[in-house]
């Protein structure tokens, strides 16, 4: 997959005056340095003679640092903890009992056997694979589902876990403006109609899920305020060990009749295809 990089580069504090003279009918810069080419430049002319004045005042002072991710800090505070037993809960992932990356022999397989296919690394469309995206709605909804037969799942990818995420809040802001999506601790007190994100299984932080009893509170109360369940599935089958088991709380939400927005993630599902994708 192609990449770019944004960079922003800033000028260095200088002021400087020259002299922008006529001399045998070429101009000629005095004073300048020409690699400034980021500098801003004000020239307010006298005849044949203009004066120049370069001030060095970035356009990109005015972004200032983003605040520390509060997921990522936890891995952070896993750095700098001395404690030899010590566990990092930032990040879900398997580790060794050295606490290195470990990678399960499924996906050394399934590594294998794309090898062995030989894919031609081609680009994907816009919308990514289409017979990944086909077995990725499958899997969260069920392949008998109602939903999937009459087609009315649409799946596009996206790239990592806030890939998808944000694909599904750019939509939200584009077709439902003026929506809200709010977490779920506000629930009883959102506006009508807004995008309620939820955690369809292995709560992160807590780890703690609702039971099947809460979660059709929670699907009454949604139902109630017409609101639209915003579902983050990025631990499928690590919950209960069951893929069908922990897709429950969106089945459920579907067999009701309610239109849902899932972001799916794979990064720690043992997909060999590091891919994410929403659903609609």
């Amino acid at each position: 997959m192609a990449s770019s990089v944004l960079s922003l580069a800033s000028a260095t504090p200088s002021v400087s005056l020259s002299f922008h003279g006529l001399h045998k009918g070429r101009s000629n810069l005095g004073g300048i340095n020409k690699e400034k080419t980021n500098t801003f430049i004000k020239a307010k002319s006298f005849g044949r003679t203009s004066m120049v004045v370069t001030s060095n005042v970035s356009r990109f002072e005015g972004i200032t640092m983003a605040p520390p991710d509060p997921i990522l800090g936890v891995s952070e505070a896993f750095k700098a903890d001395n404690h030899e037993l010590k566990l990092n809960l930032g990040v879900g992932a398997y580790r060794t009992e050295e606490l290195q990356p470990y990678v399960l022999d499924v996906v050394k397989k399934a590594d294998k056997l794309l090898l062995e296919k030989g894919e031609n690394r081609e680009y994907l469309p816009i919308e990514g694979l289409a017979a990944f995206n086909k077995v990725t709605a499958e899997l969260l909804f069920g392949a008998d589902n109602p939903v999937i037969k009459q087609q009315r799942v649409a799946t596009v990818q996206g790239l990592s876990g806030t890939g998808s995420l944000r694909l599904a809040a750019a939509l939200i802001e584009r077709y439902f403006p003026g929506a809200k999506v709010l977490i779920s601790s506000l629930l009883g007190a959102a506006p009508e109609g807004s995008f309620v994100l939820l955690h369809g299984c292995a709560h992160n932080p807590t780890g703690i899920d609702p039971t099947p009893e809460q979660w059709e509170i929670i699907a009454d109360v949604i139902q109630e305020k017409n609101h639209v369940p915003f579902f983050d599935i990025a631990y499928q089958g690590f919950a209960s060990g069951s893929l069908d088991a922990d897709a429950a709380s969106v089945r459920m939400f579907v067999v009701r009749g309610m239109e849902v927005i899932a972001a799916q993630s794979y990064s720690k599902k043992s997909w060999p295809l590091r891919r994410k994708d929403w659903s609609n």
